[in-house]
This record gives C-alpha cells, structure tokens and sequence, in this order.
C-alpha cells in the first residue's frame, strides 16, 4: 500500500513527472485508477508490477517508452486508454491482465505498437482513431471475447486488416473468420 502524509494512495494522476521509474510503484495494492500525463516520457521496468486493485489506465500523448512488465502482475486492470503517438514498448501487460474489457486508442495516437496488447484475451471493445496510420501485425488483443472493433483510422498505411489470431477485419470493420 502507499500512503502519502498518512494518507491511503487510491488514485493518482501524474503530471508533473518526466519519467516513472523501475519498480516506483511495484506492489501499490491500494492503487485503483491511474493517469498518466503528457509530461512523462519514459514509464519504467516493472514500474506498476502488482498492482492488484488497479482498474484503471490512462497513458499520456507523450511517453515515448515503457520498458517491459510493466503493467504485469496488475490482475484488475479493466480499461486502458492509450494515448503515446508513437512509443517503443514490448508486452507491457502481462497475462494477467486479462481483465481488461475496453482498449481506447485517442485521438493523435499515430502508431499502435508491436506486441502491446498480445496478452490481453479478454478485451471486448477495441477502438482505433482516424489519426492512426501504422498498425504492427501482432498490436491488437487475440478475438476470444471481442466484440466491438471500431476501426476509424482511414490513412492506415502499414495494415489495412490487422488479424485478431484466427479472423481479421472486413473493410467494414467487422470481424470474420
């Protein structure tokens, strides 16, 4: 648990840091909802690792890195909203995070990264902007419990049909197999 002038840590919104290092909130129980802000660049090696009681995650425009793990071991997590433009990042998430129902893409968000959501099974709803142009073949969650893609991106050079392990993307945006 975490505490800050004896007080219990439930929520915290970061917008003043550069960076999160390694290992900064490793094991943050009391940690339930988490903002990232547009000053950090740079989130750590296991930097939230064990941080059961978190639900939810909102990543700033401007990290460009986030070292592996570390979101791992975070077995509630149930949203993330992701808003790097670009970011170099390998499996940040963990299969433990299997929780997570909801991956929302913002607006600006011009690359979703390789392997960023491999681990994440039990995503329902998957929604891509229209500024992205670049999406990795393995980027997106596999399609065991998707059921809602929403794919706006319309300037997508690199994929135009991302696959969801066995089935891919219609041009409407429907899943087939």
């Amino acid at each position: 648990k975490f505490y800050i002038k004896n007080k219990l840590v439930e929520d915290v919104e970061l917008t003043s840091a550069s960076q999160v290092k390694d290992f900064a909130f490793y094991n943050c129980t009391s940690l339930k909802s988490l903002k990232i802000g547009d000053t950090v660049e740079l989130i750590g090696k296991n930097a939230f690792y064990g941080c059961t009681g978190l639900n939810f995650v909102e990543i700033g425009s401007n990290v460009q890195k986030i070292e592996e793990n570390a979101f791992a071991g975070s077995d509630s997590i149930n949203s993330v909203v992701w808003g790097p433009r670009t970011c170099e990042c390998t499996k940040p998430f963990d299969s433990s995070a299997s929780t997570v129902k909801s991956f929302v893409f913002k607006e600006g968000v011009e690359e979703i990264p390789d392997l960023l959501c491999a681990n994440l099974g039990g995503v329902q709803e998957v929604l891509i902007p229209k500024s992205v142009t670049n999406v990795a073949v393995h980027s997106l969650p596999g399609d065991g419990a998707l059921k809602t893609v929403v794919w706006n991106a319309k300037k997508c050079a690199d994929m135009s049909r991302p696959r969801f392990s066995d089935s891919s993307l219609n041009a409407d945006g429907s899943i087939y197999r």
